[in-house]
């Protein structure tokens, strides 16, 4: 991989909070403290984090289809993010594997969730195929992709200490300091 040019992410959702975003950010911090170009390609983003990312759709008017940087796709569930991952042959691309949730789980509850990771499962074999890197974010993700025949390299999730700087909720901390013993947010 050519680290002199731009590392630009795909992700479904930028969230407040979640693992998967936290890595995001995590990676775009290092690549810009090393001087390297990265931006974050969504379809949703919190509004906190909108200002630093940029609508999926406009990715080709920004970079060009034959956009010569690498593409990070991280991958958790059929999206079109896939279909623009692929379309960048002349990419140099790499798929984050952060695990396909069993579908069962939604069963009943959300059937769109359970249609984008039924295609997810489907779409998987071929990203892997098309990439020039695969990681995965545990050991255990790593064995699912093995199990289909692809290797990848283990890159656990990122621990960030600029996460930290965030500002503390204070009805949440005050509540903690309030309330002796073990706390479970849900």
């Amino acid at each position: 991989m050519n680290f002199h040019k731009p590392i630009h992410q795909l992700v479904h959702t930028l969230s407040y909070g979640d693992a998967i975003s936290s890595e995001v950010l995590a990676l775009k911090r290092c690549f810009n403290e090393l001087g390297i170009e990265s931006k974050i390609f969504c379809i949703n983003a919190h509004p906190r984090y909108k200002s630093l990312a940029h609508d999926y759709r406009n990715f080709i008017a920004k970079n060009g289809q034959d956009f010569k940087g690498t593409i990070l796709l991280h991958y958790s569930l059929g999206s079109p993010l896939n279909d623009l991952y692929l379309s960048l042959r002349n990419s140099e691309r790499a798929l984050i594997y952060h695990n396909l949730t069993p579908p069962h789980w939604f069963y009943g509850v959300n059937p769109r969730i359970v249609a984008d990771i039924e295609r997810g499962q489907l779409e998987l074999p071929k990203l892997c195929k098309d990439s020039n890197l695969l990681i995965a974010d545990s050991k255990f993700n790593a064995g699912e992709l093995t199990s289909l025949g692809f290797s990848a390299t283990v890159l656990e999730l990122m621990i960030d200490p600029a996460r930290w700087d965030i500002p503390t909720n204070d009805g949440i901390a005050n509540l903690v300091k309030s309330e002796p013993g073990v706390h479970v947010l849900h």
